[in-house]
């Protein structure tokens, strides 16, 4: 399952993965949407096995130019986009489940037990 903001791009990449692929829209800064997605997982699939928080994005400016809105849009994707991800996911993570950042963050695992 994959997630993306826009309906038309979630479709673009539901069909490019293919049949077994299935799409929800959300946005990754919003803790709601988040935990919405992974109740669907379990609802769909009755189980998670790994979580991958690959959102990013980039509103290049030179130094000196960056607007707040340009520093809060980047910061809420690529930190509060992670942390979203994951921290929802973690408890429904079986022992030895695994998720995955694609960024520089310390990948994280399941409590034991």
């Amino acid at each position: 399952m994959i997630t993306d903001l826009q309906q038309a791009q979630l479709d673009e990449a539901v069909a490019a993965i293919g049949p077994n692929c299935s799409g929800i829209v959300a946005d990754v800064t919003k803790l709601a949407d988040m935990e919405a997605i992974f109740r669907e997982v379990i609802e769909r699939h009755g189980r998670l096995d790994a979580v991958v928080a690959n959102a990013g994005i980039g509103d290049h400016a030179p130094l000196g130019s960056i607007t707040e809105e340009q520093f809060d849009r980047t910061f809420n994707v690529n930190a509060k986009g992670v942390l979203f991800t994951v921290q929802p996911a973690l408890p429904l993570l079986p022992p030895g489940g695994r998720s995955s950042s694609s960024g520089p963050q310390r990948p994280f695992s399941p409590r034991p037990g």
